[in-house]
């Protein structure tokens, strides 16, 4: 494993700091791999999902029994997807938010919503 000590360090750094932190990247780059270096020294349980082999997601939070998925679309209008159902269903999601480009939020559907990126500082409340 290749150790990556300053992208560990700065992701704690980010993670003191807000409540989600997304790691994004090509495939087969050490996401997963960055991810689990940086949950192995964290307190409290860890939850982790290959979100390539699990219903379509980017992003996957859990904290406690509280568990909301995230997309990124690179669209202004974002419209909810069969596959975000279902992984509503598959993955018992308190919500899906569809982050975008867009200037405003708005609900797609029940239990999803479209967040606009630059309403996130904003909307995005923890999960405690």
């Amino acid at each position: 494993m290749i150790e990556r000590t300053r992208h560990v360090s700065r992701i704690r750094e980010l993670l003191r700091d807000f409540p989600v932190v997304a790691i994004l990247g090509a495939r087969q780059v050490g996401k997963t791999t960055l991810a689990r270096q940086v949950a192995a020294d964290a307190r409290g349980p860890i939850t982790t999902s290959d979100l390539e082999h699990d219903p379509d997601l980017d992003l996957l939070v859990v904290r406690g029994r509280r568990r909301v998925g995230f997309e990124f679309k690179f669209t202004q209008s974002p419209e909810p997807t069969p596959s975000m159902r279902s992984a509503l269903d598959v993955l018992r999601l308190e919500r899906i938010d569809v982050v975008h480009a867009g200037a405003s939020t708005f609900p797609l559907a029940d239990r999803l919503r479209a967040l606009s990126i630059r309403e996130v500082p904003t909307r995005l409340e923890p999960l405690s």
